[in-house]
């Protein structure tokens, strides 16, 4: 799976896995990993709130098919294709793919710091007001 990864950012796409085959012990033994764009939108119901966007999904024939021989550990692959029916990210825009957009830790620290120090203030202010 890291390999098809790299292979995807590479070429500045996205990869989901469509399908996974585990054995007992919950790993995976077999499956299929698509472009993110692979399949039909399916038809949103018409009572729920949600954003007005169109779907990115264009049925790309992209895929990679793979089984483990639980002999050797090794993958084999059984079906692959590696044509896409759509154009690829702009690779300025690439930072903004979901498998690319990493938040660094110490970045984090100071996005959740601020946040929980306002959480912090506010119960201390809600404790006061009640007295």
């Amino acid at each position: 799976m890291i390999k098809v990864q790299e292979y995807a950012s590479f070429y500045n796409f996205q990869i989901r896995k469509e399908k996974v085959k585990r054995d007992k012990n919950n790993n995976i033994r077999k499956g299929t990993i698509v472009c993110s764009r692979a399949g039909i939108a399916r038809q949103k119901d018409e009572n729920i709130n949600s954003r007005d966007r169109q779907s990115q999904r264009c049925d790309c024939p992209f895929l990679i098919r793979a089984s483990l021989n639980s002999q050797t550990g090794v993958w084999h692959i059984l079906a692959m294709k590696l044509d896409h029916n759509h154009e690829m990210v702009n690779p300025e825009h690439k930072k903004f793919l979901h498998n690319e957009s990493r938040i660094l830790r110490i970045v984090l620290k100071f996005i959740i710091m601020p946040v929980v120090a306002y959480q912090q203030l506010d119960l201390s202010l809600n404790k006061n007001t009640k007295d």
